[in-house]
């Protein structure tokens, strides 16, 4: 899909298919499947290391900017220095500020499209590591380990290493619906621009 996207342009991005650990519990298999993925990332010592479920789509006004390696590279180095990790899509934001091209951000959900930068990935693994051991929390502060939440367990590390969470601005990726191995159900396309019918209509392009 990001192939067919971006084309040519693909050509120039390394890619790298990360494999899927089945867990019965929400969020632990893939929080797993993070796991393996940052040893990867580890091992490829890149400035940025980019995280995309297979169901992630580029909105077709990010396509240019994102898919040439130039273009995208200018955009990375504008990240903030103290960025532990920027959504590259999401949903149900509680943004701090409106800035471009990146905006702070308070809360959200949907994690099919981020990035870490390098700087801070031993940070990020040890919050994926304290979620598998620590299970996450409910709104009631009640801990549950037959599901894993990864976004508080996101924002909480981020405070703990005084770092902050951005949002891409605009967002780069949407969510192609279709049925979850997550919550085991259909879910419609998630484009995370929320709007008074909370999304907006996405190209079949891009689909």
């Amino acid at each position: 899909k990001w192939r067919m996207a971006c084309g040519s342009d693909s050509d120039s991005t390394n890619i790298e298919h990360c494999p899927a650990a089945f867990d019965k519990r929400r969020g632990y298999g893939l929080t797993l499947a993070w796991i393996m993925c940052l040893w990867r990332a580890r091992q490829l010592d890149e400035e940025v290391a980019i995280f995309l479920e297979d169901d992630a789509r580029l909105f077709e006004n990010s396509t240019q900017e994102f898919c040439d390696v130039d273009k995208r590279g200018e955009l990375l180095s504008k990240l903030p220095s103290d960025t532990f990790l920027a959504f590259l899509g999401g949903h149900t934001w509680s943004y701090e500020d409106s800035a471009v091209p990146y905006r702070r951000v308070r809360n959200s959900y949907g994690t099919y499209g981020f990035l870490v930068p390098r700087n801070s990935i031993d940070d990020f693994y040890a919050a994926l590591k304290h979620g598998l051991i620590h299970g996450s929390k409910d709104r009631k502060q009640n801990v549950h380990h037959n599901s894993l939440d990864p976004e508080p367990n996101f924002y909480r590390a981020a405070r703990e290493h005084h770092k902050k969470i951005y949002a891409f601005n605009p967002l780069v990726v949407w969510h192609e619906g279709g049925y979850s191995n997550t919550w085991g159900k259909t879910r419609g396309d998630i484009t995370g621009l929320e709007t008074q019918k909370q999304g907006i209509k996405v190209s079949s392009g891009m689909s």
